[in-house]
Order: structure tokens, then sequence, then C-alpha cells
């Protein structure tokens, strides 16, 4: 396939999307048209989504502020789940100490078989040990040095400047 790492960030975004709606039968959406209006849930776009999977609050703050400033939104993926896998993003923020060791591996497995260059910032003390590689675009920075959540800060910026890009380059900013 030409372009993998397009057709798969669409391919998981339409999985999640369609994933989402609970009853999609004629008879459950007319009934829902008399009920109250629910909340939407909230579909996630690679383009305009920065992953964290990590507990320090103070990152989270600056990143959720950054974010914000940007026009992004935040998907908090939860401790030891496939969210990671799952979930479409133009950055990643992880925390390796949230997965097993076992799951880390499969995703960076997954990483190579797609040619998925989409960076990743690693925010624990692990290192590039046994158990714990890193691959191409990965980076660790440590949050609690200042000049690393600077860092932390820049990449997102670099990231989100490439997915304007590529969305300026498909049509997709729209008016």
């Amino acid at each position: 396939m030409h372009n993998r790492r397009k057709f798969l960030k669409g391919f998981l975004a339409g999985g999640v999307a369609l994933g989402m709606w609970e009853d999609t039968s004629t008879g459950a959406l007319a009934k829902s048209c008399d009920d109250e209006v629910r909340e939407v849930p909230k579909c996630f776009a690679w383009q305009t989504t920065i992953f964290c999977q990590f507990g320090d609050p103070g990152l989270l703050s600056d990143v959720g502020a950054y974010a914000r400033r940007i026009g992004c939104d935040i998907y908090h993926g939860e401790p030891f789940s496939p969210d990671i896998f799952a979930i479409p993003y133009f950055v990643a923020i992880v925390d390796r100490s949230t997965l097993t060791s076992e799951s880390w591996a499969e995703y960076l497995e997954f990483r190579e078989e797609v040619e998925d260059t989409t960076p990743c910032i690693l925010v624990d003390s692990l290192g590039a040990s046994d158990g714990w590689p890193i691959y191409d675009r990965m980076e660790i920075l440590d949050p609690n040095i200042k000049h690393h959540v600077h860092g932390i800060l820049d990449r997102i910026r670099e990231a989100h400047l490439v997915a304007q890009e590529w969305r300026i380059e498909n049509d997709l900013l729209g008016p």
C-alpha cells in the first residue's frame, strides 16, 4: 500500500467512531428523537489529538493549557489499556510504567509494522533498558526538569505543525 500510515490512521479513526454508538437501529434512532438531546460521544481526529498516558499533574496542566491554546484535544489513556493502539493522535506523551513491558513490545512491533513515525515523548525513568527499548521518533524527557517541559511543548508544537500541513495538503481545514 502506498501510504499505509494515512490508511491506518483513517481506518482506526473510523473504527473508533463507529464503536462509540450504542444502538444505531432505526427504532432506536427514532426513539432517541423523542428523548432529551444527549451529549454525542467525542470522536478524536489524529490531526488534533494529543495522546497522554502519564500521572504527572503539573505536566498534564502544562500540556492541557498548550493544547487549548492551539485548538487541540487531549485523550487521557487508561493505564494498562490498549488506548495507545486505538486512539489516533499526532503526538503521544507516555509514561511506560503505565503499560506492561509486553504491551510496550507489542506497541513497538505495531509501529514498525505500519511504519509509524508519529512522535512519542517518554516521560519516565525507565531509560532504554532491556524490556523497554525505544525507536525512531521517540525521545525521553524528564518533566521534573523545567527546560524538559519546554522541550515537550516544543515537540508538541512541531508535531502539530506537521499535522496542520497534512490537513492543508488534504484540504481538510475548511472555512
